[in-house]
């Protein structure tokens, strides 16, 4: 085999031969798609996990526009875009949260009218960041108007939608027992980005696997430069026990995957400066 990484001394491992193998290559065979599919559409896996069986109740967040929602101009919102490992023991509100979620999908995403490609990387028509590889879980710990659980967000209706609802002591002692930075225990909202390999690789062949990543990494960024806008504290973490996070979800690791997570809270208050001159 002439491909170094794959090579016996390099002591290959499975994620290896993923990478490798997921790769573009010269004169390879590309996977298209014949399927026409609208956004919904491209987001009907999460539904097929979580059924109207398993929908506990529905949170509608406060409506608003983005308009509407109070930030900082762009440039401020780039210079203050920060990873903050530290978050004060403050609730977050409801209004905040919604301006949060709202800022972090494209501006038309829930208009009904909207309709961007649910194939971006597979054309090159113009794509406006609408994720759907990945789809967004929250653990709410400590958001005013809202019961401690676990909530799927639909970002179409912009409402939160609960699959397990668990109270704050027991949300944080499952994550002391499976994240490993404890700083993170204190943040009101850890969301959990889940994407699905079988979703993906249907869509897209075995490139699917990177794409779904990639999608990942945009909505990402868009949280951290909404939570930036709003002067919230944020901090993605891939400090997780997936397997673990997966089965408290009831997802599987297949037609459902916990890929990582993003917490979002305030920042703890600045040390007051000290006037002991002694």
């Amino acid at each position: 085999m002439d491909n170094f990484f794959l090579q016996d001394e390099h002591q290959a491992n499975p994620g290896m031969y993923l990478h490798e193998n997921t790769k573009n290559f010269r004169h390879g065979s590309q996977f298209y798609s014949d399927a026409e599919l609208t956004t919904q559409d491209a987001v009907a896996w999460i539904y097929d996990i979580y059924t109207d069986e398993r929908i506990l109740d529905e949170v509608a967040l406060p409506a608003v526009t983005q308009a509407e929602v109070p930030g900082m101009n762009c440039l401020d919102t780039f210079l203050t875009r920060r990873s903050t490992r530290k978050y004060a023991d403050k609730p977050l509100d409801i209004t905040e949260l919604s301006h949060f979620l709202k800022l972090a999908y494209p501006i038309d995403s829930s208009e009904k009218a909207s309709t961007p490609g649910a194939l971006p990387h597979q054309t090159l028509s113009q794509w406006n960041g609408h994720v759907t590889c990945c789809r967004l879980v929250l653990l709410i710990k400590n958001v005013t108007g809202v019961a401690p659980g676990a909530y799927l967000y639909d970002e179409f209706s912009h409402s939160l939608k609960l699959i397990r609802a668990e109270s704050r002591h027991n949300i944080d002692d499952f994550l002391k027992q499976y994240c490993f930075q404890a700083e993170f225990i204190e943040s009101p909202v850890l969301l959990l980005q889940v994407g699905s390999i079988k979703a993906s690789t249907e869509r897209y062949g075995e490139r699917g696997y990177r794409y779904m990543l990639l999608e990942d990494g945009v909505q990402i960024q868009r949280m951290y430069l909404s939570g930036a806008s709003l002067g919230l504290a944020c901090c993605a973490t891939g400090s997780l026990v997936q397997g673990k996070v997966e089965s408290w979800l009831g997802l599987d690791g297949f037609n459902g995957s916990v890929l990582n997570g993003f917490v979002i809270g305030h920042y703890c208050p600045a040390p007051e400066a000290s006037h002991d001159h002694a």
